[in-house]
């Protein structure tokens, strides 16, 4: 199926720019299939190998529910470090693709999702610094966490989510030029459409010369 065939890729195109700027970049990776599966691979798995190892040696070697699987690494802060990492990582490319463009395609949606980003890392490393101080100030005997009444940091789980979301979402604003022909997001195309109605408006002005009922205006 090509891109002009997909009847949900159309339907955002008739949306708003705000909408258009949020959901595009997230749906455009399905017709990237193995840029998304070797980004997905090498970035998200790899990134968190660790991780997954440790959750995989619980579950099936030590027999942990999956929820209780996740509490050691949740309390460690795995999850907070990996995201800190995670977006941090994303703000570096950002930056470059403003330097190295006098006129970036995108620099309205870049900016916003900088400063989103920049406010997101905030977040966490606050709450980060608040949960290692909490736990170093705690007795929590590691060897009985599968019989504990312990659950995974919510917070933790909440940054590592959007820290996801957030790589899915750059990862899909870097292939928007090659589509910008069927998306119109850069920030030109915005402003020759602002002033192509703006010129449509002054002529339809130009052309009233009655209110309707016969009255001249």
């Amino acid at each position: 199926m090509s891109i002009n065939d997909d009847k949900c890729f159309q339907w955002i195109q008739q949306r708003s720019f705000f909408i258009r700027a949020i959901l595009n970049p997230i749906y455009i990776c399905k017709f990237h299939k193995v840029k998304t599966f070797l980004w997905f691979m090498f970035v998200i798995v790899a990134g968190q190998l660790g991780t997954i190892i440790n959750i995989i040696q619980r579950t099936v070697f030590d027999n942990w529910p999956i929820g209780k699987a996740l509490i050691p690494d949740s309390l460690s802060g795995n999850f907070y470090t990996f995201s800190l990492v995670l977006l941090a990582s994303l703000l570096g490319p950002l930056f470059i693709d403003f330097i190295k463009d006098e006129k970036p395609h995108y620099r309205k949606i870049g900016m916003v999702f900088v400063t989103i980003l920049i406010f997101t890392i905030i977040l966490c490393a606050v709450f980060y610094s608040f949960a290692t101080h909490n736990i170093s100030n705690s007795n929590i005997d590691y060897n009985n966490l599968r019989n504990s009444d312990i659950c995974v940091d919510i917070p933790q789980l909440i940054f590592y989510i959007c820290a996801l979301v957030f790589a899915r979402y750059y990862f899909g604003y870097s292939l928007l030029e090659h589509h910008e022909k069927d998306i119109h997001l850069s920030d030109e195309e915005y402003r020759d459409r602002e002033e192509l109605e703006k010129e449509n408006l002054s002529e339809q002005a130009l052309t009233v010369t009655d209110d309707g009922k016969g009255v001249k205006i």
